[in-house]
């Protein structure tokens, strides 16, 4: 157990993710107004776990962070500098007409309001290193995470069981996709992958501690049910939620992130022998190789992209060229509704006219805050990313933890491809949290 007066040891971790179980549970936090709201308790989290984890400042003098931190501040000041005229461009014609004071953005209360929001993100990134510095509390938040991931997953499955009844009972038809707390299945979606791979991270590392006294098999299986039981349910209700959104692109994202953190794991133990993890990794690729197969090739996956890819390219190509238009200063974070808007016309009005999101994260960054902010937030989530990976380089232990982040951020930003997950603001901050966590395991401790 954790000594009793260091409570940063179980106080951060709980705080983190109870922030995010609260945003997951009001529909992601997706609204203007519970968005900003959400950011009071992340930064009084942020304070209050600076304050009580004092052993983080060795991260914070690294030169990685240092690099970060500076990319990331760049970000922030070409999105303050979209409220005025002085990016290359200048200001939209659009307040001319208006016969008011110009500026990049054509929403300037909406990107004012995406820089809290992304310095709430930063704030997370920070809580996240202060779970990281220490091995033990970074286990304990993996483990906590899991258990709530279960949990959610558990409400979900009964509210989608007593929705179906209910709808059936109506005579209003089947309520046949999943949504959980969200309001979009594909958002749902996403966060039951992410909650799945946290829980076979753990059960991963469950097994080879299991595997480290003994080669029997049925002697590891039994020791792990045992010793994790709250991951193998998690695991199960996670993975049978994420098929009950029937969400084409979170699915196929998913399946590909469990395959690779499967096969990584199996290529890994295969190098020191760990028979435990050869069994988990052949029958965690067997699951997931026959999920995607399975799913790839059913009516939900193909029936309708025929339709949907044809929308996506008039969304696509209009935005494009609005890009073209404005390359450098874009038109403003968050003022995507006000430029959408201007680009309507009668051949891609039945496409258009009521998307809330680009349905790619790249285009719509690359659009709202131009190639010049878009390229050094790129570049931080980069480095971080690279970081990480490096991490696995120079660490004797945790291995599973950098690999399960790795994993979790190649189903986001596979997602992020064809949908708008990302801009949830609760899977935002969950993937921040993720990052802060790996990049403090990952960064060299003193001697």
């Amino acid at each position: 157990m954790f000594k009793q007066f260091d409570v940063s040891a179980w106080w951060v971790p709980v705080f983190a993710i109870l922030i995010v179980t609260i945003a997951h549970f009001t529909i992601g936090a997706n609204t203007n107004a519970l968005a900003v709201l959400l950011t009071i308790p992340v930064f009084a989290t942020c304070l209050a776990a600076l304050a009580v984890v004092p052993q983080c400042a060795f991260v914070f003098r690294s030169r990685h962070f240092v690099l970060v931190l500076l990319l990331f501040e760049f970000t922030l000041a070409i999105i303050l500098l979209q409220l005025t005229k002085f990016l290359p461009g200048g200001a939209h014609p659009l307040w001319e007409w208006l016969d008011s004071s110009a500026s990049v953005t054509l929403d300037r209360e909406a990107s004012f309001r995406e820089f809290i929001k992304l310095i709430a993100l930063g704030a997370m990134f920070i809580v996240g290193v202060t779970i990281g510095v220490r091995s033990r509390r970074a286990t304990l938040f993996f483990k906590l995470l899991a258990a709530v991931g279960g949990l959610y997953a558990l409400w979900a499955f009964v509210e989608h069981i007593a929705l179906s009844s209910l709808h059936s009972e109506t005579g209003s038809g089947v309520y046949s996709q999943a949504m959980a707390s969200f309001l979009s299945t594909n958002s749902a979606a996403i966060v039951f992958g992410t909650f799945n791979i946290v829980a076979l991270t753990v059960i991963i590392r469950t097994s080879k501690k299991m595997s480290a006294s003994t080669d029997n098999r049925a002697v590891i299986i039994e020791r792990l049910i045992r010793h994790a039981p709250v991951a193998i349910l998690s695991f199960i209700f996670t993975l049978t939620l994420l098929f009950l959104t029937a969400s084409r692109s979170g699915i196929t994202t998913s399946v590909i992130a469990i395959l690779s953190l499967s096969g990584w794991e199996l290529l890994s133990t295969a190098r020191h022998k760990n028979s435990a993890g050869k069994v988990l990794g052949v029958f965690m690729l067997a699951i997931a190789l026959v999920a995607l197969v399975v799913f790839l090739t059913s009516e939900l996956f193909v029936d309708p992209l025929g339709g949907v890819a044809g929308g996506r390219h008039l969304v696509f190509s209009a935005h494009w060229r609005a890009f073209l238009a404005a390359p450098f200063s874009g038109y403003g974070m968050g003022a995507f509704y006000q430029l959408n808007d201007l680009l309507l016309n009668p051949q891609n009005w039945a496409a258009m006219h009521n998307i809330g999101a680009m349905h790619n994260v790249y285009l719509q960054w690359l659009v709202e805050a131009g190639a010049i902010g878009s390229a050094f937030m790129f570049t931080t989530i980069g480095l971080i990313l690279w970081h990480i990976f490096k991490g696995l380089h120079h660490r004797k232990r945790m291995h599973t933890w950098l690999r399960g982040i790795l994993c979790i951020s190649l189903l986001l930003l596979l997602n992020g491809l064809t949908d708008y997950a990302l801009q949830v603001p609760s899977i935002a901050m969950t993937w921040a949290l993720l990052l802060g966590v790996g990049f403090g395991l990952a960064t060299e401790k003193p001697e």
